[in-house]
């Protein structure tokens, strides 16, 4: 949570409060809050990614993504299997380790969010891809309840069978 006007607690004081006074007899007032999601990246470093600057597209959507939500996320980049994972606020720290160029399987990354410890799993994951690969054609049982967003880079990305597909222009 942060400071924010969406949402309602009592879990820390308002701001408010002193204008009112405090002790018995008072209002208790609540403070306003923000709730972030958890956001989870997952990049697609296989070859066919280096076509059409599809990996260029996806670093610059994961600058938007962060500035937007102006807070950290874990970004993974997967090929045919899982080959670095982190948490940040700097797009230059998903950029370095961005490691791959063999086949593709989004298979792995389903398999490591299945593997999280359940408070550390993501509410949102964002898998940049060109979509040529292996994907299931119903939604893996780890990530029910997970929002799923395919973001398609590059002029020949192909769709994805479940989730949302934005295609990135």
């Amino acid at each position: 949570e942060v400071a924010g006007m969406t949402h309602t607690t009592y879990n820390k004081p308002s701001r408010r409060q002193g204008g009112v006074g405090f002790g018995l007899g008072m209002p208790v007032m609540h403070a306003f809050v923000a709730r972030l999601p958890k956001v989870m990246v997952a990049i697609d470093t296989s070859g066919s990614m280096a076509c059409d600057n599809a990996i260029g597209q996806a670093m610059g959507e994961v600058q938007g993504i962060l500035k937007t939500l102006n807070a950290p996320i874990t970004f993974v980049s997967c090929d045919a299997r899982v080959q670095a994972t982190g948490l940040t606020a700097q797009w230059r720290d998903v950029f370095k380790n961005l490691k791959g160029g063999g086949g593709t399987s989004f298979r792995p990354v389903f398999e490591h969010i299945a593997d999280m410890p359940a408070k550390q799993r993501p509410t949102l994951l964002i898998y940049a891809t060109d979509g040529e690969g292996d994907c299931p054609e119903e939604m893996p049982a780890a990530l029910r309840g997970i929002k799923t967003i395919w973001l398609l880079c590059g002029r020949h990305a192909r769709s994805q069978p479940w989730g949302l597909n934005l295609r990135v222009e």
